[in-house]
């Protein structure tokens, strides 16, 4: 599954392979691993996921649930937080 666009996260960039500080849960358990590839998270999937980043795009999260099921209909939540994103909105915050 892929959702496009965190607001001030960082995705990984063929430079720096393990760049992104995001982190995944589904239902309050941690997925994962992280940084993988997108075959590698579409072939054996069980909770792989990925941050990355291509050019200037903006990063693009892919990931795989816990069991392979759909996560649009396995009524499970998912969280992504990133302790290492800047807050976009700081600086208006200040004002």
């Amino acid at each position: 599954m892929t959702y496009p666009k965190i607001a001030g996260a960082k995705g990984d960039v063929p430079a720096d392979p393990e760049r992104a500080t995001l982190e995944l849960t589904e239902n309050g358990k941690a997925l994962g691993p992280a940084h993988v590839s997108r075959f590698e998270i579409s072939v054996s999937g069980s909770g792989r996921y990925a941050f990355v980043q291509a050019g200037k795009d903006s990063p693009t999260l892919v990931f795989s649930t816990s069991d392979n099921s759909d996560p649009n209909t396995n009524g499970r939540v998912y969280r992504v937080t990133d302790p290492g994103a800047r807050n976009p909105y700081e600086a208006q915050r200040r004002r």
